[in-house]
């Protein structure tokens, strides 16, 4: 007998004959794709594909390395991907572009001749939390900042105030003149940032009155 298939091309057939699949998914780019919790991070397929006349794709973000789909977290036609929930931040996930038998735009998994190309790595990393220390008031102009240490810490600090070491999370600072300035203490860990501001409140130093016997300070003025 004679087997034709959807495009066309016909085979004379006697006995047993095993139809092979045309189907190939193609590779995907083999470097690391790096983002933050809240970025979209994008693909392409970088090899050429093979589809059969009833194919549909996908890139399918899942948590399996090499040609077969693990658990299936997310997938769409454009290669855009964000963090999903339930993944583990660090954790490497793959996507993978996969070719199959077309089930309401999408591929089927289930397709005997389903084609799944080995994932590019994704990585997502959790956003660190920066904690600047509690807002302080101080008499004189010199404080020593109590920002919790981080990942990549360093201060902003306003021009009028000179610091002596930008990347301690306990740094010494001193102001020209009494006032009311705000610093921005930074951390940036995997190449996710957060930052946290402190309000300082430097007062002019104690006043003080003499006596013949005795010298006392009074309050602290502004």
């Amino acid at each position: 007998f004679v087997v034709t298939d959807a495009l066309g091309c016909s085979n004379k057939v006697s006995g047993q004959y095993d139809c092979p699949c045309i189907t190939m998914a193609g590779a995907m780019p083999t470097d690391t794709l790096r983002g933050c919790i809240g970025d979209t991070l994008q693909t392409e397929l970088a090899g050429l594909s093979m589809f059969d006349a009833n194919d549909a794709y996908a890139y399918v973000l899942h948590d399996h390395a090499g040609p077969a789909l693990g658990n299936i977290l997310a997938w769409n036609t454009g290669g855009r991907f964000a963090w999903q929930p339930g993944m583990i931040p660090g954790q490497s996930y793959y996507v993978s572009f996969v070719v199959g038998n077309d089930t309401n735009g999408f591929p089927d998994v289930n397709d005997p001749c389903l084609s799944v190309s080995p994932g590019q790595v994704f990585l997502f990393y959790a956003i660190p939390v920066a904690d600047a220390g509690a807002d302080a008031a101080v008499c004189g102009l010199e404080a020593v900042l109590n920002a919790a240490p981080g990942v990549g810490g360093s201060w902003w600090v306003p021009s009028d105030l000179t610091i002596n070491d930008a990347q301690s999370a306990a740094a010494q600072v001193s102001a020209v003149s009494s006032g009311t300035f705000e610093l921005v203490w930074q951390v940036n860990e995997n190449g996710c940032a957060a930052a946290d501001t402190v309000k300082l409140v430097f007062q002019s130093s104690p006043a003080t009155v003499s006596y013949t016997h005795l010298t006392l300070p009074t309050i602290c003025s502004v």
